[in-house]
Order: structure tokens, then sequence, then C-alpha cells
């Protein structure tokens, strides 16, 4: 008996002989199934207005100069230190990744955050609330 086709794809042994290692990955054709199953979008979908909730409540927090979001993606705007273009991302950068246990993108001085598809409401409210924290804590 063949273990169902989506599981070959993963490297799952078929349940009938333990495995302590698997041999090859199938990356490719796991990004595949990833993708060409729905429900992760309609997660993405249904999460899109709660994620640009969250992140429009960073309006008016410390060093906030504007805010974009589309999807699930955001860009948070933080005024520069004059004469040090990307100081404070840099900063910003460190201090979430150090003091909060955040891992967030930076560009320049705006920090990008874009969720995973399949995050939750309260991993959206943990990453909004870092993010603040992170503000918060900057000179």
């Amino acid at each position: 008996m063949s273990p169902y086709p989506q599981l070959a794809n993963f490297d799952m042994p078929g349940g009938y002989l333990p495995v302590c290692r698997r041999d090859r990955s199938n990356t490719a054709l796991q990004s595949l199934n990833l993708l060409n199953d729905p429900v992760f979008f309609e997660c993405a979908r249904a999460l899109e207005p709660k994620f640009h909730d969250a992140v429009h409540t960073l309006k008016g927090a410390p060093h906030v100069l504007d805010i974009r979001s589309v999807g699930l993606a955001a860009a948070i705007e933080m005024e520069g230190i004059p004469d040090a273009p990307g100081k404070r991302g840099y900063q910003a950068l460190q201090t979430a990744f150090f003091d909060q246990s955040l891992v967030m993108r930076i560009s320049g001085d705006t920090i990008v955050l874009i969720p995973a598809l399949i995050a939750s409401e309260s991993e959206i409210t943990r990453m909004v609330d870092g993010v603040r924290a992170v503000l918060s804590a900057l000179d």
C-alpha cells in the first residue's frame, strides 16, 4: 500500500517501516503542493483585514512617519537620524532581535512586516506589540 501522494512529496514514510533518516528532499514538489492548496490563500485573505487594522494601530507610535499596507505586507517608515541614513533601521533591527525575540526585515529606515500565510491572529498581535515595543525603545 502506498502512502497518500502529498505525504510522499514530503518524504513521509509509508508507515510500515521505521525510518531514522530521510535521504532525499522534494522541495520543489513540496512548494507546489502548498501553493496549489487553496486553504493557505483562504487563510491569508481572512487575515488581511485583521493584519491591516493591527499594523495601523502603530500610527502615532514614536518615530513613525507613515504606514503602508497591502494584503499581508506592511511597511512602517520611521523618521531617520540626521546625517545617519539607515541607522534607526539598524537600531530597530537589533532591538527587535535581541530584546523582543522578533525577526523583521529592514530597508533603510523602514520596517517591513510580512507574516506567514498561516499566521494566527495571536501571532499578528505579538508581532505588532513587539514592533511597538521596539519603536518605544529607540532613541
